[in-house]
């Protein structure tokens, strides 16, 4: 055995603190480098004797040179994701003017070297977003001479980086350039998992000769060095997977071709296992004398776990994409910025934003054309900016487009490493649930004014009773005033009273659109009460047990005075003609009600129970009661979509409900309804006499087509000083306005009416004059005729039956607006 070299000995002193003690596989090893030393002294004396060398032959030797220069980097660089150095091997260390100890656990950005700390993190940056290695180039100043360097960052597993730094200064003499490249050489087949190989070519690109395997091969594909050095030139090309062998050879011949690095993808059989590993190949071409190219050097590395990865990846993100665009919801994914990172093709549909704006993720474009399509642009914004300042909060609303649609709208934060990094927007079309569900509710309320038409038959009949019986003895009564005016003062009541009921009936009945606004639970159970009073049975009895000091809630006036209504109609169903109907408000503690369901979230509820001294239910009733369709009445007597009913309005209002019953001791519901918003108490309308609302001069056309409220109307508005003309049907009142539009100041007219309804006496008094003046009267007018109505000019409605008083106030005001 030959002794060590003396750099070999070197080294290993430095390594191992001594080269003598060395043993067993070890030592052959370093047997064989000590070899490749001793190979190297050889080499370099024959250089030294062989000045007279052909200049091809020089050529030669400095293309293979360089071919290791580009596969083999000075340096070797083991990062963490954060640049943390955790290693660093190869060239010198020095090239950075620092000693390796000063190096190690500091981040390579952190290195205090001009600006390359500057440069490294932009480089990471850019690896660790793209997945993709990062070539860089920099220049520093040491001693008076500036050093260029240039930079490879590889991504491995784990998240950790490879970075390869080369000093590309011009080399020095052809012997140290000889050395450093050698001495480079061992460091890497020392600390790289890379096959480095030199392959040279004859007559076929494709069948060159191996020259050169690095030790690693066994490690990676099965084969000793021996082994691979001893294969035939097509060996190569034989053990490709036959799927990637096309596309292999088209690369090695645009390498080939254009004489530039290239990097070959393709899958290697293993000796010993017979499997084919993934190999990520690059190869830079060798030039000879005359600039062509006679072979290839190349570092080939094992990818085949990151293959598998991306693979899982690939058909993980392949499901996630199936998933969405197979659910009903239209998905939207941003980033942190807003910005579109991702979409489901049910989103565009149902946004209706073209094709164009989505491929070129342009948000701005897009959110453009979300907002024309919205009701209330303004909060949609104010939505998502307050999202955007709280990344870590969810949320739910609701938005509202102009052409009717009704949107759900949910939002949750993506979080990567437990920061934010985005946000996800789903969107669910409810339009046709909330209009099946307005349908259901209509419906319902048709069904409770069933129940209680017995009653408001009653009661009408109670009311033409009294005034036809006063009105019989009011000639008689002319010589006594007193008499008189108790009798007119007793008509007048009774006729008010009438007319209550039936407003009340048709604000419960008429189908209107979900209005949320300030709500005040006392008004209106004590609303609902006195049309209870009039409907159910004088022999139940109704006890108001309010707190005073409850405030208002944020809710649909409607759809809670349904929901109260449906279980008044419920409670009476169950005492059975005669009982005490008793209903409670009060403010509740949230703690008290999160104790009973856990989804309560805020500090305090409106309370509402309504009692009843009925029956009451059994415990299998009473786990049944809120299904739909469930009744416990005969066939025809209910649908079983009463508290099925309630149960949603309440749910909608993000408020709970509770049932307390034994048979024998009556019910009692238990509603709570979030308190979101301290509202003033709602106000009361206060009556106005006459005499109170001043009258005017001008001229009025009244068309009704009802000869008798026609004449009283006349009668009242002469009376307060108008000047009042007169028309009893449609065709009538625009032929009487065409001759006298530049006198009369105001219309007024019946939506019921012969020939022509208000509607369109409306449109064509307008085709006449833009600016006329017009108030309609009518018993009952949906909603959404009226909103536009309004927003064509009609300038105000009138409910009937009339209330004289109402219809002077609103005269006043119409007249008074200009």
């Amino acid at each position: 055995m030959r002794e060590l070299h003396s750099l070999l000995r070197r080294q290993l002193k430095r390594h191992f603190k001594s080269a003598e003690k060395l043993g067993g596989e070890w030592r052959r090893f370093f047997d064989e480098i000590n070899e490749a030393y001793f190979q190297f002294d050889d080499d370099r004396k024959m250089l030294e004797r062989s000045l007279d060398l052909s200049s091809q032959e020089l050529v030669q030797a400095n293309s293979e040179m360089r071919g290791i220069f580009q596969a083999l980097p000075d340096l070797y660089f083991l990062l963490d994701d954060k640049g943390k150095i955790l290693d660093c091997k190869g060239g010198q260390a020095m090239d950075f003017l620092l000693p390796p100890q000063a190096l190690l656990g500091k981040r390579i950005q952190d290195v205090p070297l001009q600006n390359i700390g500057k440069i490294f993190q932009n480089a990471i940056d850019i690896l660790q977003s793209s997945k993709q290695m990062v070539d860089i180039e920099y220049s520093m100043l040491a001693n008076d001479i500036i050093l260029f360097y240039e930079a490879r960052l590889v991504p491995l597993p784990e998240s950790n980086i490879v970075a390869i730094v080369r000093n590309i200064t011009d080399r020095k003499r052809a012997e140290e350039s000889l050395r450093e490249s050698k001495e480079g050489y061992r460091l890497i087949v020392e600390n790289i998992n890379e096959v480095i190989y030199r392959v040279s070519i004859q007559n076929d690109l494709l069948l060159g000769a191996v020259q050169y395997v690095s030790p690693q091969i066994e490690n990676v594909l099965g084969y000793t060095v021996d082994e691979f050095l001893r294969q035939p030139p097509n060996f190569w090309l034989q053990m490709v997977h036959p799927d990637d062998l096309s596309a292999m050879k088209e690369t090695t011949r645009k390498i080939y071709a254009t004489k530039t690095t290239g990097i070959r993808t393709y899958r290697f059989r293993h000796k010993r296992t017979g499997e084919y590993r993934w190999m990520e190949d690059r190869i830079v071409p060798l030039l000879d004398s005359t600039g062509e190219v006679n072979g290839f050097q190349g570092a080939s590395r094992d990818i085949t776990d990151r293959k598998h990865t991306e693979q899982e990846l690939e058909r993980s993100f392949s499901l996630l994409r199936a998933t969405l665009e197979s659910t009903a919801d239209g998905i939207l994914v941003v980033d942190s910025q807003g910005k579109i990172m991702s979409y489901n093709k049910k989103f565009v549909e149902m946004w209706r934003i073209p094709d164009s704006i989505m491929e070129a993720l342009d948000d701005e474009k897009a959110l453009k054309y979300v907002l024309d399509q919205l009701v209330n642009p303004e909060e949609f914004l104010k939505k998502v900016k307050e999202l955007y300042a709280q990344p870590e909060a969810e949320s739910y609303d609701v938005l509202e487009f102009k052409d009717g649609r009704i949107f759900e709208r949910y939002s949750q934060s993506q979080s990567i490493g437990g920061k934010s990094a985005g946000r996800v927007w789903s969107f669910r079309d409810v339009s046709e649930q909330r209009r099946l569900e307005e349908q259901l509710r209509h419906s319902q309320k048709m069904e409770s004014i069933g129940t209680l038409a017995g009653g408001i038959a009653h009661d009408f009949n109670n009311i033409l009773g009294i005034i036809t019986g006063y009105a019989s003895v009011l000639e008689k009564q002319v010589n006594s005033p007193a008499e008189f005016a108790r009798s007119i003062e007793a008509i007048i009541k009774t006729s008010e009273r009438g007319a209550t009921v039936v407003r009340q009936m048709l604000t419960f009945a008429r189908k209107t659109t979900v209005e949320f606004e300030s709500v005040n639970i006392n008004a209106v159970v004590k609303e609902l009460e006195k049309m209870l009073k009039h409907t159910f049975p004088r022999t139940i009895s109704f006890s108001l047990q309010l707190d005073q000091r409850i405030p208002s809630i944020v809710a649909d006036h409607n759809q809670i005075h349904q929901a109260l209504l449906n279980l008044c109609v419920n409670a009476k169903d169950a005492m059975q003609e005669s009982g005490t109907l008793t209903i409670q408000t009060s403010v509740i503690e949230g703690m008290n009600v999160k104790e009973r369901f856990s989804d309560a979230e805020s500090q305090q509820y409106v309370s509402v129970n309504i009692m009843d001294t009925g029956h009451g239910m059994d415990e299998v009733t009473r786990s049944r009661i809120f299904e739909p369709f469930f009744t416990t009445k005969g066939p025809g007597k209910g649908t079983g979509l009463g508290l099925a009913v309630v149960y949603g309005i309440v749910n909608n209002h993000r408020g709970f409900i509770d049932v307390d019953t034994q048979l024998g001791q009556g019910t009692t519901f238990s509603l709570y309804f979030p308190i979101t918003l301290q509202a003033d108490e709602i106000s009361h309308d206060v009556r106005e006499n006459p005499v109170d609302i001043p009258g005017g001069s001008e001229t009025i056309l009244v068309v009704e087509d009802e000869e008798m409220l026609l004449g009283l109307l006349k009668d009242i508005l002469e009376g307060m000083g108008y000047d009042v003309l007169t028309a009893q049907d449609g065709l009538e009142g625009i032929e009487v306005y065409t001759r006298h539009q530049h006198q009369v100041a105001l219309v007024l007219t019946d939506m019921g009416l012969p020939k022509l309804n208000g509607r369109e006496v409306y449109k064509r008094m307008k085709a006449v004059n833009p600016q006329v003046r017009v108030i309609i009267a009518s018993g009952y007018l949906d909603p959404d005729l009226r909103a536009d109505l309004l927003n064509n000019g009609v300038k105000d409605f009138i409910q009937k039956p009339y209330i004289l008083n109402d219809v002077l106030k609103r005269v006043h005001t119409v007249l008074g607006s200009g």
